[in-house]
Formats: structure tokens, C-alpha cells, sequence
């Protein structure tokens, strides 16, 4: 019997094995893979066929089903077309209910959101408020940030909601004196992941986080930092004694504490 030479054998061994870690891979990131095929493939030919932008399709949607004044009926328009027309980086009504449930057990009456995307988180959260209660949204890209402002315009909450257009680490030390704020009662990172905790260290530095438990921050992504210094490549985080980012949407969250 004729036997392969072993360099065939060991490559077939290591076709076999890569086949294998691509399958592997492939179902452990199944989610991910589509969504970069919608967002990477299909988005940027329906945007060339269409002649406009996901964020404006969905805009024109809310326009047509949302009832004006009724924050519920614009967040529902939002779902209603991320769930059968295209995905979107939107939190969504699963997560949104566990953050529904932070802003009904904190009652914050000064919230400040990093990345407003089309508006629907600011929706979310502003519609809870208390009377008097304001929020501050920050948003790098000027569509996004025109889209936003018409969202909650058609919600009936522009006058609780301020848009603010540009970079967080160029908003945030303007904010107590161009916007009157003190500090802050929640803040929600939902921008760009390596900008959460910059942007952390940065709220700090400019006393616009409590020193004193009350302050919640949370964050749509699953990350979590734990002080004084956590594994950031020696970067140190706020000065406090236990601080959780992101944990808020996966169920749980930790109020700021002092130091």
C-alpha cells in the first residue's frame, strides 16, 4: 500500500484544522459576520440604489408612523423598522427596558448621553424624566446629530433634550460654562468604546462627576473597569473605589462612589 509523504499528510492535517477553526469562528460570530455584511455590503449598495442613508430611511419612517408628540409611538416606529427593514446600532426595547429601569429608580434630573446616533436612546431616557429634568446628548457627526433633533422633535421633547454637535473630548470641558451644568446625575457612554473611559477620566477632571454616591454611569456595550488602576496598560481610572461601566444593559450596574 502506497502511503501519502508526510508533508501531504501534514497538510491535510492543517487544512482539516483551519476548516475547523473556521466553522468554529463562524458560529461563535455568526452575529458579528452579519452584521458586518449588512453594514459593509448590503448598506452601502441600497444607500447607492436609494440615493440616501440608513439613518434617513429610518428618520422618513418615524415621519410616517410615528404619532407626533408620542415619545412611545417614535420608539416603536424606530424598533418596528430595525427588526424588519434594516439593523440598526439602536439599543433596542430589551435593553431599553433594563434602561428604562435605571432612569425610573434614579430619577436623574440632569443625564448627559455621549453618541446620540438617530435619537432613540435620548427618547428613551427623556421621556422618563422628571419635571425640570434636561439632558445633554453629544453627537460627532452632524447628520446623525440633524437626525436626532428632528426624532425628538417629532417625540414632543425638544425642549427637554439639548443636541449638542462634536467631539466629547471638545464638549465636555465646555459644559460648565457654556451649559450651566454643575454636575451630573447619570451618564450614558454609547459613543465609541475607546473613548469611554478618556471621556470618564475627562468628566472627572472637570468636576462634573458627584463625589458622592448617587451618580449612575452605564454604557450599551459590555465593559466594566474597576479602580484605582484596572488592566488598561497601566492607565489609571477615576478615582474611585469601585466603579462599573456597562454592566447596566447586561442586567446589573454600579452607582459612582467616592473615593
Amino acid at each position: 500500500m502506497l502511503e501519502a509523504p508526510p508533508p501531504l499528510w501534514a497538510a491535510a492535517a492543517l487544512g482539516l484544522t483551519l476548516l475547523g477553526l473556521m466553522v468554529f469562528l463562524c458560529r461563535r460570530h455568526w452575529a458579528m459576520l452579519r452584521i458586518g455584511y449588512n453594514e459593509f455590503l448590503l448598506q452601502p449598495l441600497r444607500n447607492l440604489l436609494m440615493g440616501d442613508s440608513k439613518e434617513q430611511r429610518i428618520l422618513h419612517h418615524v415621519r410616517q408612523h410615528a404619532q407626533r408628540g408620542d415619545p412611545q409611538s417614535v420608539l416603536d416606529a424606530i424598533d418596528t423598522y430595525c427588526s424588519q427593514k434594516e439593523w440598526a446600532m439602536n439599543v433596542g426595547d430589551k435593553k431599553g427596558a433594563i434602561m428604562d429601569s435605571v432612569i425610573q429608580e434614579y430619577r436623574p434630573s440632569l443625564v448627559l448621553e455621549l453618541g446620540a446616533y438617530c435619537g432613540y436612546s435620548a427618547v428613551r431616557i427623556a421621556r422618563l424624566l422628571p419635571p425640570g429634568g434636561r439632558l445633554l446628548t453629544m453627537e460627532i457627526n452632524p447628520e446623525f446629530s440633524a437626525i436626532t433633533q428632528e426624532t425628538l422633535d417629532i417625540a414632543g421633547l425638544q425642549d427637554k433634550v439639548t443636541v449638542l454637535l462634536g467631539a466629547s473630548q471638545d464638549l465636555i470641558p465646555q459644559l460648565k460654562h457654556k451649559y450651566d451644568v454643575d454636575t451630573l446625575d447619570m451618564v450614558f457612554l454609547d459613543h465609541w468604546k475607546d473613548r469611554y473611559l478618556p471621556d470618564t477620566l475627562l468628566l472627572e477632571e472637570c468636576g462634573l462627576l458627584r463625589k458622592q454616591p448617587g451618580l449612575c454611569l452605564f454604557s450599551s456595550w459590555g465593559v466594566s473597569v474597576e479602580g484605582p488602576v484596572a488592566e488598561t496598560g497601566g492607565v489609571p481610572v477615576p478615582s474611585t473605589s469601585h466603579l462599573l461601566l456597562g454592566q447596566a444593559l447586561a442586567g446589573a450596574f454600579c452607582p459612582w462612589t467616592s473615593p
